[in-house]
């Protein structure tokens, strides 16, 4: 604390005054220090019995303000208990009164899966006959064919162009005279055991697989077929031909 300037009484009129630092006895030689009273207390009872000194500080000193701070803080006060009327109400909704509920809906059953044979081109004579993906390729063609029924469900005049293939034997000749008025017996050429047939049947599925039988191929065979006949490939021929293997090599 700075230190107040000092002046005499004449000056100032009145008894000099000291800083609060200064002992009672200087600040009013009346008052007698009691020894069993704290210096703070001695200071505040020469304060009050001088009328021109300062009065003193009401608040307490630094350290003790801050302790009672603490103390307080330290003291909390139990919160007041909430009543039923007090707690927050949630917002309900009312449930809707069904007058005349609807009918239940029925689930429907599942439509039974489509077997494939219906709209499917892989059934279909053109694509069956000519496709390589066929299922003539793994089906086993030989012993389907050699069976009496597949010759039975054939109409006469079917059965009449099959006998027109098979070689012209007597007993072939005869089945062809019989005409298409009826059914007509089958031939020995399409019994099991015939190898001629078997061997047929193995080179038509081998042809099948490799795409020969396809529209494409058999337009460009076709078209080669016509221009070896009309000898479009005689020069060619010619030029290329050799009277022993490597002579032109």
């Amino acid at each position: 604390m700075a230190e107040l300037p000092v002046r005499s009484p004449a000056q100032a009129g009145r008894t000099p005054e000291f800083p609060q630092q200064t002992s009672c006895t200087l600040i009013n030689p009346t008052i007698k220090p009691n020894n069993d009273q704290s210096p703070a207390t001695s200071m505040s009872s020469s304060a009050a019995s001088s009328p021109s000194a300062s009065p003193a500080p009401t608040t307490p000193p630094h350290h003790l303000s801050t302790t009672t701070t603490k103390k307080r803080s330290r003291t909390t006060t139990p919160p007041a208990t909430m009543g039923a009327q007090d707690r927050p109400r949630r917002a309900r909704k009312v449930p809707e009164r069904f007058t005349n509920p609807s009918p239940l809906k029925t689930k429907e059953p599942a439509a039974a899966p489509s077997s494939g044979v219906r709209g499917s081109k892989v059934f279909k004579a053109d694509y069956i006959t000519s496709h390589p993906k066929s299922r003539l390729t793994k089906t086993d063609i030989y012993h389907l064919l050699s069976s009496v029924s597949a010759w039975a469900s054939l109409p006469p005049a079917q059965q009449q162009e099959l006998l027109g293939l098979l070689p012209t034997t007597a007993a072939n000749a005869a089945l062809r005279a019989q005409g298409t008025a009826g059914p007509v017996d089958r031939p020995a050429e399409l019994d099991q055991g015939n190898e001629a047939f078997r061997t047929d049947v193995a080179k038509f599925k081998e042809d099948l697989g490799s795409g020969y039988y396809g529209v494409k191929w058999q337009a460009e065979a076709q078209k080669a077929v016509a221009d070896r006949a009309q000898g479009n490939f005689d020069a060619w021929k010619e030029e290329e031909a050799e009277l022993w293997w490597g002579q032109k090599g």
